[in-house]
């Protein structure tokens, strides 16, 4: 018998997704009704797997947990190479039942294989600016959404705010998956590792001199109407589709009502042109020029929150929800003052490296999950193969992964410490309680540096 491994990871579905699943398999006997794997709750076994097949124009059901030992790995090899078009097969041990690891390594790598991955990168897009980490004002349903959906990560760093060097560490993909490249950065698209993608699709950013007149003539618009038009001619064979967009980093041609919609009366009028802030603050003392980019950016999230929901609605309709895993995330974030300067800065305080994650499984499996454990962009494929190929949990303590992270030659994150090593001196905020980094306590807490600041110059 030929089983159906289809991505379900902790609960039972309905049978007519299992149907579906089935016709959509031009390489599945049409006999067969479904196969699905379920968590079991003894955790004695990975899975338990459940097939029926159609009978005399009836459905027999036959359910009861499998091993390697219980199986003909012929019949694995052949709809292996089958259903993902492989050269290689899969070959199982025949040594006594040990379902709790071979099963699991078994039906994780088949499972692991006909998911796609959606990878979505919003240059500038910072994490305080977003409901799921805290923000209260700025409406965003699409992410709201997408966030109750998703396991998320509170603790997520960037490594430097050198792009493509932070870009090298995320693209450790699957090696046999079809990749594909989406971008409206000319150095994303000419990035020395760009050659790992199968496909390179570059955007031209349409040049303004004023604000867009509607939400169809913005870039983030046009960019995922092109992500969709490409989803919608995609391989046949299982994807990574990586999306990096300027984003908030670069031209604002966000329309005048976006702009406005967080003006309340005697706020001043919003930040008007299409130009990038860069604004040093430092000797600015009139609090407005703040509020006026800061209202701006806000309506950017909004309008950035609206053609989401167009994807998303994409997605469910050419049934992509179902087997593909949504990464939502931000290469850098973006500073609204925090530290005396608006725009797109380089220094390493979190508005710009304290960066937004949400993974969505297929069928919003490990949705409500929150993990405090630092991560950076080099550990996030590895983190998803280990919960997919070897049945591991999402980490959830703050050194579950690193005991820290070190950000470019001069940041130090540890579960309770934030050191920034600058020319002036070392400053030292507390974590996770200092949110943006607001009270430097490195003149009480002189032993603490003594143990950190020696970790920059560990490998």
């Amino acid at each position: 018998m030929i089983l159906i491994a289809y991505p379900i990871f902790e609960s039972l579905q309905e049978a007519s997704k299992v149907k579906q699943f089935v016709k959509q398999s031009a390489e599945v006997p049409k006999d067969f009704l479904a196969a699905h794997l379920t968590a079991l709750a003894d955790k004695n076994y990975m899975f338990s797997i459940c097939f029926a097949q159609r009978h005399k124009g009836h459905k027999v059901e036959k359910q009861q947990p499998l091993c390697p030992s219980c199986l003909c790995a012929k019949q694995i090899e052949n709809y292996w190479i089958k259903l993902f078009d492989k050269s290689k097969s899969v070959k199982f041990s025949r040594r006594g039942c040990n379902c709790k690891i071979q099963f699991r390594a078994v039906f994780a790598i088949i499972l692991n294989s006909m998911l796609n991955y959606l990878c979505l990168s919003i240059d500038g897009l910072q994490s305080g600016m977003i409901g799921a980490y805290g923000n209260t004002w700025i409406q965003t349903p699409t992410l709201d959404a997408l966030a109750s959906q998703s396991a998320l990560f509170d603790r997520f760093y960037a490594s430097s705010m050198d792009l493509p060097d932070t870009l090298t560490g995320w693209w450790q993909f699957p090696a046999d998956h079809h990749k594909i490249l989406l971008t409206d950065d000319a150095d994303i698209f000419l990035h020395e590792h760009a050659g790992r993608f199968d496909e390179k699709h570059r955007l031209e950013a349409k040049q303004r001199k004023r604000p867009a007149r509607d939400i169809e003539g913005t870039q983030f618009y046009r960019n995922i109407a092109a992500l969709a038009d490409l989803l919608s001619h995609r391989p046949a064979k299982p994807f990574v589709f990586w999306a990096h967009f300027k984003g908030f980093r670069g031209d604002w041609d966000f329309p005048l009502p976006y702009r406005e919609r967080y003006q309340i009366e005697e706020d001043p009028d919003p930040y008007p042109s299409v130009l990038l802030p860069d604004v040093d603050t430092k000797n600015i003392i009139d609090p407005d020029v703040r509020q006026a980019v800061a209202e701006a950016y806000s309506g950017g999230v909004s309008l950035l929150d609206d053609t989401l929901s167009g994807l998303f609605e994409f997605l469910h309709e050419e049934g992509l929800d179902q087997n593909t895993a949504v990464l939502f995330t931000s290469a850098r974030g973006f500073s609204l003052g925090e530290h005396h300067f608006i725009g797109a800065d380089t220094k390493l305080y979190g508005e710009n490296v304290h960066l937004p994650l949400f993974l969505r499984f297929p069928n919003a499996a490990h949705a409500g999950f929150r993990s405090q454990t630092l991560l950076q962009p080099a550990d996030v494929w590895q983190l998803i193969q280990a919960t997919l190929l070897q049945g591991k949990e999402l980490p959830e303590e703050p050194d579950a992964l690193h005991p820290y992270l070190r950000i470019g030659n001069e940041v130090i994150v540890t579960p309770e410490w934030f050191m920034y090593r600058k020319p002036a001196g070392a400053e030292l905020y507390v974590k996770p309680d200092d949110r943006w980094e607001a009270n430097d306590v490195a003149d009480r807490c002189a032993h603490v540096l003594e143990e950190i600041v020696p970790l920059l110059c560990c490998k």
